[in-house]
C-alpha cells in the first residue's frame, strides 16, 4: 500500500539517516564551523562600571579560546574579528526589557547580528533589573528570521563560564539541567516516569555559572549541533563492550547512546581533571545524560542515588553495579575506570523466542501527488517505507531488515520504524520487513505492494525579490525560477509557508507573490507532470516586513547662533531613536524642505546640515528599516537668518558747521533687517570710527579723497558692509569772481590768512565748480547780515550769517546733480549789519 510521505513523517517524526545524507558530521562539517565575528557593545543608563575595552576584549578572547579548544579548532574567533565599542549611553529601560536594551545598543553603534557566525554581546553594569548573569538567543529557534540571531546579554558578569555558555546558546544549545527521579513508592532511582527537572543543576558548560573558567561541554549537547567527530559516538548494542575516553580529551570514543521512546541517553566518562577538576567527588566517573530527541536541553541523571537529594552528590555510576535502562532490554555495567578511560558493557537476558511479526510496511515518496497519481496510489521521488512500532517483550528488537522484491535494501536499528528505499524501476513492486531481536532470532512481515513512476526533476530554489529590501524584504514580492527541462512537466505549483497558493503553466517562470504578513516565510516551487507527481524545489526562506518603521518624532534643530528662535549658520539636527521590532532601523535620512541633505546610521548623534538660505524652512527625519521601507517623520519648522541687514550705500552731505578741522558732513546709512533685526551700525572714515548710529555728523579732510565704510550687524551676527569713496576740495576766496564793493582783510583765523568782505548792498561773488555738492565758508558775528544765494541763475536760498562770532564756518551748502555749476552770492545790505564775509568754497564729489 502506498501513502503520502508527509503523513508517514507526521506519525514517525524525522526519518532515519540515509546513505547519501550527512550523519554525525565531523568537526569541520557542522554548521557552526569556521571563523566567527564578535562585537562587544558596552552600554549604560546610569554610568559605566570598571570594565574597559581592553578587559572586555580579554573576555571575548577567552570565550573564543574555549570554543576553539572544545571543537579542536573548528570554531575560531580571530583577534581581527573581535570588535569592542566604547561605552555608549542608552535610555534607562525601566526593567529587564532585554529586547529594548539590545535594540537601543544595536542602533547606537549600528551593529546588526543575523548570522550563525556573527554575535553581538551587549554588556551592561550589573543591574537588579535582571535576575540572570547572562542570556542569549538560541541559534536555530528561527531567530535568524526575526533579526535576533546571535544576540547575547551580559549582566555585569566577568567570569569566562557565562560568556562561553551564552555563546553556546547562540550555537543552538539549551541549558544543562539535573534530574531527580523516584518510583511511585517514592524510592529514588536514576530514571523513571516521575522525574523532577532542575534548571542549570549540572557541572557542565551549559549549567549554572560558578565564577571560573567553564566545564567541558557534555556529549548530549555537543551531538545536538553535530559537534562530535566521526568515531566519537556509538550506539549501544546488546552484549557489546566499549571503552570511553575522558570527555575532555576531545579524542576517541566519547559517548555511547541508547535511544528511548522520545529521548536519547548519552553515556560518557568525566574524571576530575583539567576543566572538570572542580566537580564534586561523587560526580567523577561514568555519567549519563538524557536529551529529548530533538530538544535543546540535557539533564544529568543521579546514577548512585543515596535516598536523599542525591542529585548533586552522587551522579557517577558505581563500578560493577548494573543498571537496567527503563524502556529497553539493556543493562549498563561499568567494569572499571582509570586515567585512560572507562570500560562499560550492555548486558541482556537470554531469549529463545523470535520477535512478533511486523505489520506489512507502507511506502510513500517525496513527490507530491494529485490527479491520476492520487487516484491510483502512485508514488514517486525518493521512497520511504514505514511500519508500526514493534516490541519484543523478551530481549527487544535489535534491527529491522527491509526487502524490495526479495532483495535486501536497508537495515535500521530496532528503535527505528522506517527506512528510505533505493529508487526502483517504474511499475509495481513488493516490500516486506524482517525483525531481528537481540538474541539473533528473526520474523518476517507480510508483503505489501506499491506502484512507482518517475517524478519530474526538482526545480532549483526560487529567487525571491522585493520592491524594497535591505537585510530583510519589504514591498511587493516576486518569484523567479529556472524552467525544469522535462517535457512531461505540465505546470508549477507555488507553495508559500507549506500551503499551496496557485498553479501556473509550464511556460511560466515568474510569479507575483504580492505582500505577505510580517514575519518569517518560506517559498517552494513544485514541478508537476501529467500523472500528478510533483517534485519540490529547495526552500527559499526570508524575513518579510510589511510595515515601515515607526515615524520619527519631530527633530530638534539648533545652530551655532540663535536669537529669539531664529537660527544662523550650520544646522545641527537631532532626533530620538526609532525602534522597529520587525526588521530593525537601518538608517535615517534628513530632509530640508523635502530635499534630502544628510543621512545617518544612528539616532542620538546630531547631524550637520549646511546653512540654508534666509527664510522659513521645514526639517524632518525619515526612518528606513531593515527591509528598506521608509516612514516620514514629523516636521519641525525653523526660521533661519543667514543674511546681513539690507544696507544702501551711505549718503554724504555737506552741512553747516566749523570747517577749520575739515569738511563738515552728515553720513546717513539706513540699515533694515526684517528677520533678526539690526543690533549695531558702525561708520568709519579711512578706518577711523566716527559713529555707531545710522546718522553721523563728522568731518572729512578739507581736500582729498576719503573712504567711508558703514557696517551693519544684525542680532545673530550677520554683517553687511558698504563703502563709498568721496572727494572733497576746499578753495580760497580768491577762486571767486567779485563785483565792486569787496575788500580783503587778513588774520590768522582765516583760511589762507585772508577773507573777502563787503558792506555794499547787491555786491556779488560768483564761483564756478564741477561736482555734486558745494558750500561757501565765511565768518559769523552779531553784526553780519544776510545774502541771497543763486545756483545756476536760480535763487535757491536766503541765508542770514548772523551768529556767535566765529570764522571759517560753512555758511551754506547744497547738493545738485553732478556737473559744472555756478554759485552766486548777493549781499542784501541788512540794515544795521550789512557786512558779509566770504572765506572760500568747498565742493564734494561722490562716484
Amino acid at each position: 500500500m502506498a501513502v503520502a510521505l508527509a503523513a508517514v513523517l507526521a506519525l514517525l517524526g524525522a526519518a532515519p539517516a540515509r546513505a547519501d545524507e550527512p550523519t554525525a558530521p565531523g568537526y569541520a562539517d557542522f554548521a557552526a564551523a569556521g571563523e566567527h565575528t564578535v562585537a562587544v557593545v558596552p552600554v549604560y543608563w546610569t554610568g559605566p562600571d570598571a570594565q574597559t575595552t581592553t578587559s572586555l576584549r580579554s573576555l571575548a578572547r577567552q570565550m573564543g579560546d574555549y570554543w576553539s579548544e572544545q571543537t579542536n579548532g573548528a570554531i575560531t574567533i580571530p583577534d581581527a574579528r573581535i570588535t569592542v565599542h566604547d561605552w555608549t549611553p542608552i535610555a534607562d529601560p525601566g526593567g529587564c526589557h532585554k529586547e529594548d536594551i539590545f535594540y537601543a545598543a544595536r542602533d547606537a553603534v549600528n551593529e546588526h547580528a543575523g548570522s550563525y557566525h556573527k554575535h553581538v554581546i551587549v554588556y551592561f553594569p550589573a543591574t537588579a533589573y535582571c535576575p540572570w548573569e547572562g542570556t542569549a538567543s538560541v541559534g536555530d529557534e528561527g531567530n535568524i528570521f526575526d533579526g535576533t540571531y546571535g544576540w547575547m546579554w551580559i549582566n555585569g558578569y566577568t567570569a569566562g563560564d557565562v560568556w562561553a555558555r551564552e555563546f553556546g546558546h547562540n550555537l543552538s544549545l539549551g541549558n544543562a539541567r539535573g534530574a531527580k527521579c523516584r518510583t511511585a513508592a517514592g524510592v529514588q532511582v536514576p530514571l523513571s516516569d516521575l522525574c523532577e527537572t532542575r534548571d542549570y543543576q549540572d557541572h557542565d558548560l551549559m549549567g549554572a555559572a560558578r565564577g571560573h573558567d567553564a566545564f567541558t561541554l557534555n556529549t548530549a549537547l555537543a551531538d545536538r549541533i553535530g559537534l562530535l567527530a566521526p568515531g566519537a559516538v556509538d550506539t549501544a548494542r546488546a552484549g557489546a563492550s566499549y571503552t570511553l575516553a575522558p570527555v575532555s580529551s576531545h579524542a576517541g570514543l566519547r559517548a555511547v547512546t541508547v535511544a528511548l521512546a522520545d529521548s536519547i541517553l548519552y553515556i560518557e566518562y568525566r574524571p576530575r581533571v583539567g576543566r572538570d577538576a572542580a566537580m564534586p567527588p561523587g560526580w567523577a566517573g561514568v555519567q549519563v545524560r538524557q536529551r529529548d530527541t530533538w530538544g535543546y536541553f540535557s539533564r544529568v541523571l543521579a546514577m548512585n542515588p543515596d535516598g536523599g537529594d542525591g542529585l548533586l552528590a552522587n551522579v557517577a555510576a558505581r563500578v560493577g553495579v548494573g543498571w537496567r535502562i527503563p524502556g529497553t532490554f539493556l543493562t549498563l555495567v561499568v567494569d572499571g575506570t582509570d586515567a585512560t578511560g572507562a570500560r562499560i558493557r550492555f548486558a541482556t537476558q537470554p531469549d529463545s523466542t523470535p520477535p512478533p511479526e511486523p505489520q506489512a510496511p507502507t511506502v510513500a515518496g517525496t513527490a507530491t501527488v494529485s490527479g491520476a497519481a492520487a487516484r491510483d496510489g502512485i508514488v514517486g521521488g525518493d521512497l520511504y517505507a514505514s511500519w508500526p512500532a514493534l516490541v519484543d517483550p523478551d530481549s527487544g528488537i535489535a534491527s529491522f531488515h527491509v526487502y524490495v522484491d526479495d532483495d535486501l535494501v536497508g537495515t535500521v536499528p530496532g528503535t527505528t520504524f522506517g527506512s528510505y528505499l533505493p529508487t526502483p524501476s517504474a511499475g509495481v513492486h513488493r516490500v516486506r520487513v524482517d525483525a531481528t531481536n537481540n538474541a539473533g532470532l528473526t520474523s518476517s512481515s507480510a508483503e505489501s505492494s506499491f506502484h512507482v513512476e518517475p517524478a519530474p526533476s526538482a526545480p532549483a530554489a526560487p529567487a525571491v525579490t522585493a520592491t524594497s529590501q535591505g537585510w530583510h524584504l519589504g514591498g511587493d514580492l516576486t518569484l523567479d525560477w529556472a524552467a525544469v527541462p522535462d517535457a512531461d512537466v505540465t505546470g508549477y505549483e507555488i507553495v508559500v509557508d507549506a500551503t499551496p497558493v496557485d498553479v501556473v503553466g509550464a511556460d511560466t517562470t515568474h510569479y507575483r507573490l504580492g505582500i505577505l504578513e510580517s514575519g518569517y516565510h518560506s517559498v517552494r516551487v513544485v514541478a508537476v507532470n501529467a500523472l500528478g507527481l510533483g517534485s519540490t524545489s529547495a526552500m527559499a526562506d526570508f524575513w518579510f516586513d510589511a510595515t515601515a518603521a515607526p515615524a520619527p518624532a519631530a527633530p530638534s534643530v539648533t545652530a551655532a547662533a540663535q536669537y529669539q528662535g531664529i537660527l544662523r549658520g550650520t544646522l545641527r539636527v537631532n532626533w530620538p531613536f526609532v525602534i522597529d521590532n520587525e526588521s530593525g532601523t537601518a538608517s535615517y535620512r534628513v530632509f530640508l524642505d523635502d530635499v534630502p541633505v544628510a543621512s545617518a546610521l544612528n539616532a542620538g548623534h546630531p547631524v550637520s546640515v549646511s546653512a540654508p538660505r534666509t527664510g522659513v524652512h521645514r526639517v524632518r527625519v525619515d526612518a528606513v528599516n531593515g527591509a528598506g521601507l521608509t516612514s516620514a517623520g514629523a516636521t519641525t519648522t525653523i526660521r533661519v537668518d543667514n543674511s546681513g541687514p539690507a544696507l544702501a550705500p551711505p549718503t554724504i552731505a555737506l552741512r553747516p558747521g566749523a570747517a577749520a578741522g575739515g569738511t563738515p558732513v552728515t553720513i546717513t546709512a539706513a540699515a533694515v533687517d526684517a528677520d533678526a533685526g539690526v543690533c549695531s551700525v558702525g561708520t568709519t572714515v579711512d578706518g577711523r570710527l566716527v559713529g555707531t548710529t545710522s546718522r553721523v555728523n563728522t568731518t572729512l579732510p578739507a581736500s582729498g579723497r576719503a573712504t567711508v565704510r558703514v557696517t551693519a550687524t544684525d542680532c545673530l551676527g550677520n554683517v553687511t558692509t558698504v563703502t563709498r569713496d568721496v572727494t572733497t576740495a576746499t578753495v580760497a576766496e580768491t577762486a571767486a569772481r567779485y563785483s565792486s564793493g569787496w575788500s580783503t582783510r587778513e588774520a590768522s583765523a582765516y583760511a589762507g590768512r585772508a577773507e573777502r568782505f563787503t558792506r555794499r548792498t547787491g555786491a556779488t561773488a560768483t564761483y564756478t565748480f564741477t561736482g555734486s555738492q558745494v558750500a561757501w565758508t565765511g565768518s559769523r558775528a552779531a553784526t553780519t547780515g544776510a545774502v541771497t544765494v543763486y545756483l545756476d541763475g536760480r535763487r535757491v536760498a536766503t541765508v542770514d550769517t548772523r551768529g556767535r562770532a566765529a570764522s571759517r564756518q560753512v555758511i551754506w551748502a547744497t547738493s545738485t546733480a553732478y556737473g559744472t555749476h555756478t554759485v552766486k552770492i548777493v549781499a542784501k545790505g541788512t540794515a544795521g549789519r550789512p557786512t558779509v564775509a566770504l572765506d572760500g568754497f568747498i565742493t564734494v564729489r561722490t562716484p
